[in-house]
């Protein structure tokens, strides 16, 4: 690492630091403490507003309330709403009874805008799927202007940060050159008269060097500066708060050589060929996998009996999630079977029990989803709501169904009959049949494209018209 590198490295760190710490400070200062709260319950009243009085709803639907509600977080706990209450009151000269006149107001008037903005976001979209992506981008955009508003805030307030450097720049250069000259007059006398000597270089050598110790001076007054602001006068740092601080600089001057040095890359290189050169049987890595993974597929377990026992979820995707039971119960088997040395071929019955199970609830999720979309379908009626058919008719599903019988009854009636008797009936039978399989089988793909356009037609329909009828958010009243 040469001189330039060693002088980014030591003047950059702390800069950045203190920079970094303004920059936190700054974005609290603006940041309203009951934000996520606020967020949660609107969040909450959007919710309850689109779901109220309309029955059961999709696990789809469930998800993206969650995704909406979000997680109980909170941005700042009460004792670091003192410590940075303390750091703004350092760094911008206030007490803390000015603070907070000057900054509550600031705090209340952006909160109360984006809440509302977030209402509004959302209050025109009829699908809760595409609400709840929109919701966390409308949630990072007011915190996005809660940092701008208070690092401009206190960019104009700060009255003592950073502490005025004791050095300045005609100083640094005066101290450089006179430093220089001394040194290269000191080595001019002592050395040997046959060595060489470069009065320029030695000269700039050393004003280098001067420049870098008085400029790490400079960022360290700041840097202390930033500390004093944050955790109060030198004075009162107690010594475990030292020997934290000093372990993390420590740790992390350590991490930032072992990375760009390289010898990182090199220890988890050894440590992936050690891993490589372990047996699957010897020290238990099987049993661990085993159990890593037998975690993983009860974990999914208990998710499915979750959903399968909530009764606000609709029929069809309980039935759904309990579809995915026998497959995750099937690899638990096999799993466990491979830890104690069990060969798969005897839960060779199992597998096909669970085909069995899969085929049978497969078909009844299907006969509910269907029964559910002729619900929405009636509903929509009642509503006296049109949904375009863009090509779909009644009458040509039911023509498709009806062939659709018709072969798969026609096909072993015609397998009984003698393949001996090729009379004149027969061969027009096999004839009118194998036309209708191929009339069949041909309209089954575009058949089924249109088919599943109008039922996401009529489900879209049916959401929008749900959507009209909720009542307005309370935010929207105000």
């Amino acid at each position: 690492m040469g001189i330039s590198a060693w002088f980014f490295a030591v003047i950059a760190g702390p800069a950045f630091l203190a920079c970094g710490v303004l920059v936190v400070l700054g974005v609290a200062a603006a940041y309203p403490p009951t934000w996520n709260e606020t967020i949660r319950k609107v969040a909450q009243l959007e919710i309850q507003r689109r779901f109220e009085g309309f029955g059961p709803r999709t696990q789809t639907e469930f998800n993206a309330a969650a995704r909406m509600y979000g997680r109980e977080s909170s941005f700042r706990s009460g004792s670091s709403e003192k410590s940075v209450s303390d750091a703004l009151q350092t760094v911008s000269g206030y007490t803390e009874i000015a603070l907070e006149a000057e900054l509550n107001p600031i705090r209340n008037r952006l909160g109360t805008r984006a809440a509302k903005r977030q209402v509004r976001l959302v209050s025109n979209i009829s699908s809760i799927r595409v609400a709840s992506y929109l919701w966390p981008l409308g949630n990072l955009v007011s915190k996005a202007e809660f940092a701008v508003a208070g690092v401009k805030w206190l960019c104009s307030r700060m009255a003592q940060f950073p502490e005025q450097p004791k050095w300045r720049n005609t100083h640094l250069t005066l101290i450089g050159v006179v430093s220089g000259l001394m040194v290269a007059g000191i080595a001019q006398v002592v050395r040997p008269e046959s060595a060489p000597f470069r009065w320029l270089d030695l000269a700039g050598r050393v004003m280098l060097f001067t420049t870098i110790v008085v400029a790490t001076i400079q960022v360290l007054q700041c840097l202390r500066a930033t500390l004093v602001s944050r955790f109060g006068p030198v004075n009162q740092w107690s010594m475990r708060g030292v020997r934290s601080g000093s372990c993390l600089i420590l740790f992390i001057v350590t991490a930032c050589y072992l990375i760009f040095s390289g010898d990182l890359a090199n220890a988890l290189l050894l440590f992936g060929r050690w891993l490589e050169s372990l047996d699957p049987i010897q020290y238990g890595v099987r049993w661990v996998s085993v159990l890593v993974m037998n975690a993983a597929v009860i974990a999914m377990l208990l998710g499915i009996y979750k959903v399968a026992r909530n009764r606000a979820v609709i029929l069809s995707d309980r039935l759904i999630a309990i579809t995915f039971a026998p497959i995750f119960f099937l690899m638990l088997v096999m799993l466990s079977s491979y830890a104690f040395g069990i060969p798969g071929t005897s839960f060779v019955w199992l597998a096909k029990a669970c085909v069995w199970s899969i085929t049978i609830l497969g078909a009844l999720a299907a006969i509910s989803k269907c029964a559910e979309w002729l619900v929405k379908y009636r509903k929509l009626k009642a509503l006296d709501r049109t949904v375009r058919q863009k090509g779909f008719r009644w009458w040509a599903l039911l023509a498709w169904m009806g062939w659709g019988l018709v072969v798969i009854i026609a096909d072993p009636l015609l397998s009984a009959i003698s393949p001996l008797n090729y009379d004149t009936v027969l061969i027009t039978l096999h004839a009118l049949y194998s036309i209708i399989s191929v009339v069949w089988i041909l309209a089954f793909v575009p058949g089924m494209i249109v088919t599943w356009l109008y039922m996401r037609r009529v489900s879209k329909t049916y959401e929008a018209a749900r959507f009209e009828l909720a009542p307005p958010h309370p935010y929207m009243l105000e």
